[in-house]
């Protein structure tokens, strides 16, 4: 027995010896501070605080370096052709080092030598575009111009998407405090290209962000470099009407402090005509024709801040406000024809609506620690008037006035922690939780309804990322969600639990580079995605005169499974095949209701949609003054309703679709002219129960820069009048109809102005005297 014991106390003594032992060695990582990318090879030295060297190694393939314990180490220092000089202390986070080397162009005979750029690159599974790369390419004036040049990000009617992306959120410097893409979107617009560091893409949103999908994170200078700046941008654009805007920004930063202020205010007026003809059994002759032409007339203004504190390298807090002010005055113009009946009747609908929003956040980053807060105020109060004339001229008869109310508050707090246990291997947790709460009050002929939502999430995540094999990079996580919402009809004193779940998020993402600059990523993850407020509000609000929406309390979340393969050759040549199932996809179907003899839109679940895809992004140039992007993209698309109001719908479709967009440059002695010609062309389609005719979007515009500073720019968009289908067609027994957007073209006149300066924190000079050389 005591031979036992004296073994196993001297197991553990040598155990503990070799803990010990293992702490006290000094290990670090070497990241490229604008790719983001491990250096190897580089020559690192260990110093005492005399500047002596102690040790010296040379960093692995992965940029890891590892030295024994040495007692009087102070410094670190680090040498790469191609680098600045970094002289580093022995701070560590997780027992190792993270030293960033910023590169410089090397000097031989009054020649600069630089390397071609690489559109994309590879770092712990996410994709980083440098900016510098697409600037050489497109020349953009604005960062979201720059934003919308990076391959497979494109900007719709919804905003921001990504290619192969169901759902994309972008944020800036990983903070997730603003409010959404809305205040995003505003800053970027007022912010020049030379402010972003670096775009970095990932298709499996890390758990830490608490999304279901694609995430943007735009890497900023703000707070990284000293400087200051103004950038103003106005302009004007035309189709029927006039608008206007003007947005501008305001930076300051040190090494301690940044400021970040941006402020937008637009007029915007629109006209849009759609005619709707209805049929009985067959698309042959309708049975009643309306034209419906809208006039909207906005007027709304953006303010952003953001104050930043640098405590340390690692150590900081932010404090953002975004505040939005937006009225609208919008009204429409119905003329319905009763073919059967011969008889024609003119409508009016007016829809004045106001929004406010305030929105606050807090972002604490305390080494490996993060910590933030939220709390939005969102109202929305709207009149809306409906009434009947023989003409527009002649006087109107209300039929029905709608008062409503829509006010939102949301808060949020969540907490996430990085686990580093050695360079390559991490563990990141985070717990989070939001309260919404929603009041839809409408008053109508004598009555007034008021429905409350109450919504709380409550979340954890656990997220491991290791590599294996040196080169292959896995991230594995889940996130866990339990959200619970009920709805109170005050004047019916109901109260209905809408729905109670816990749902699981998990994800995984694989990826390895191979051969030559190529690489390719594995993803899978789960998503799920909460109704809207106002869908699940029991409303019913005029549109026009033979149309209604609806709200649906009845309406589900979904749930949705994706799966993908991305292969990047060469670092700029991108393919993409994935496949999205989605049962309970939810979206708004028009159905006709014979009762009312009106067209209903509603939120409706579907029994599931599925969506294949496979795309593909090619860049090219010609010389160095004409850019080129081609992208194609081959979709299958299935559409499944089991029961739409009796009818079984099993909409499917292949379709194809290509982009060119193309960028000409022309150099001047101290400006330069960029012409820009884009393409787009999307084969007939499926959306729910409508089938849309092709599409194709001719777009053409001019720039002049000098240098950095000033842009004028001029163009015209939607040439060729198709940018929306010419036909939208629902052919289904007792709901046939066909729909006739309108289209038109686009001009526009834009300049930019960008004040200010910028001063590039430098590296000292370290002496090596003692290896006989002198680095400057």
């Amino acid at each position: 027995m005591a031979r036992h014991f004296l073994a196993s106390l001297s197991l553990l003594l040598y155990l503990g010896n070799m803990t010990n032992l293992m702490a006290q060695e000094i290990k670090g990582v070497l990241i490229d501070s604008i790719s983001t990318e491990k250096i190897e090879s580089a020559v690192v030295l260990l110093q005492d605080k005399n500047e002596k060297v102690l040790d010296n190694t040379i960093s692995n393939e992965v940029g890891e370096f590892l030295f024994p314990a040495h007692t009087n180490a102070s410094y670190i220092v680090v040498q790469h052709i191609g680098y600045e000089i970094k002289r580093s202390s022995l701070q560590s986070e997780g027992g190792f080092i993270t030293i960033h080397l910023s590169p410089k162009s090397s000097v031989l005979n009054e020649i600069v030598v630089k390397g071609e750029r690489p559109v994309v690159k590879l770092r712990d599974n996410s994709l980083i575009y440098c900016p510098q790369s697409i600037v050489e390419r497109f020349s953009p004036t604005t960062a979201l111009e720059l934003l919308l040049n990076v391959p497979g990000v494109v900007r719709g009617a919804a905003g921001v998407s990504l290619l192969g992306a169901n759902r994309t959120m972008v944020i800036i410097d990983g903070k997730t405090t603003r409010y959404a893409e809305g205040e995003i979107l505003t800053i970027l617009s007022s912010l020049s290209p030379d402010q972003i560091k670096n775009i970095e893409i990932s298709y499996n949103a890390p758990a830490k962000y608490r999304f279901n999908g694609a995430v943007i994170n735009i890497e900023t200078f703000v707070g990284r470099r000293d400087d200051y700046s103004i950038f103003l941008k106005t302009g004007i654009q035309k189709d029927k009407y006039f608008s206007e805007n003007i947005s501008g920004s305001g930076v300051w930063s040190n090494k301690k402090f940044a400021l970040l202020a941006s402020l937008g205010a637009d007029h915007d007026e629109q006209y849009s005509r759609v005619k709707h003809d209805s049929y009985l059994n067959s698309l042959d002759s309708p049975f009643r024709s309306r034209t419906a032409r809208t006039k909207s007339v906005g007027n709304s203004g953006k303010l952003s801040l953001e104050f930043t504190h640098n405590v340390s390298d690692k150590n900081n807090i932010s404090i953002n406000y975004y505040g939005l002010i937006d009225k609208n005055n919008k009204i429409i113009h119905t003329e319905s024809e009763d073919i059967l009946a011969n008889q024609k009747t003119g409508y009016q609908t007016r829809d004045l609506s106001r929004k406010n929003l305030h929105n606050i956040g807090i972002n604490t980053n305390l080494h490996n620690t993060n910590l933030g807060f939220k709390y939005l105020i969102y109202n929305a109060p709207s009149f809306l008037s409906h009434g009947k004339n023989s003409s527009e001229n002649s006087s109107l008869v209300i039929m029905e006035e709608q008062d409503s109310k829509l006010n939102i508050n949301n808060v949020e707090f969540f907490f996430n922690q990085k686990l580093p246990i050695t360079p390559s291997f991490n563990i990141e947790i985070g717990a989070n939780y939001s309260r919404n709460n929603s009041l839809t009050t409408i008053a109508e002929k004598g009555h007034k309804l008021r429905s409350k939502l109450f919504e709380d999430i409550v979340g954890g995540s656990v997220e491991v990322s290791f590599r294996m094999f040196k080169r292959l990079s896995v991230n594995l996580g889940t996130r866990l969600e339990y959200s619970t919402a009920r709805k109170k009809e005050e004047q019916h004193l109901s109260d209905k639990n809408l729905w109670s779940e816990l749902t699981a998020f998990p994800t995984a993402t694989i990826g390895m580079p191979f051969g030559n600059r190529n690489f390719v990523q594995l993803m899978l993850n789960s998503q799920k995605n909460l109704p809207p407020y106002w869908a699940l509000a029991p409303y019913k609000t005029v549109i026009d005169a033979n149309s209604l929406s609806i709200g649906n309390p009845d309406l589900r979340p979904s749930r949705e499974y994706n799966g993908q393969i991305f292969l990047s050759l060469r670092q700029k040549y991108i393919f993409i095949l994935g496949c999205t199932y989605t049962p309970r996809y939810f979206a708004i179907i028009p159905h006709y209701d014979q009762t009312t003899n009106k067209h209903i839109y509603k939120f409706e679940n579907y029994t599931y949609s599925l969506f294949n895809n496979l795309s593909t992004i090619i860049p090219f140039s010609i010389g160095k003054k004409f850019n080129t992007r081609l992208s194609a993209h081959l979709l299958r698309m299935q559409d499944r309703i089991d029961d739409f109001y009796g009818i079984d719908v099993n909409n499917k479709k292949w379709v194809f679709s290509f982009a060119l967009n193309n960028s000409l440059s022309v150099p001047f002695a101290k400006s330069k002219l960029v012409l820009d010609l884009n393409y787009r062309y999307q084969s007939p389609s499926i959306q729910g129960v409508y089938e849309l005719t092709a599409t194709h979007a001719l777009d053409m515009g001019v720039r002049y820069l000098i240098g950095s500073k000033f842009s004028l720019q001029a163009g015209v968009s939607n040439i060729l009048c198709r940018t929306s289908p010419r036909q939208m067609q629902i052919n289904l027994p007792g709901q046939m109809s066909i729909m006739y957007p309108y289209n038109n073209q686009k001009f526009y006149l834009g300049l930019t102005l960008n004040l200010g300066k910028k001063k590039d924190i430098k590296e000292s000079a370290i002496d090596f005297s003692r290896l006989n050389k002198i680095y400057q």
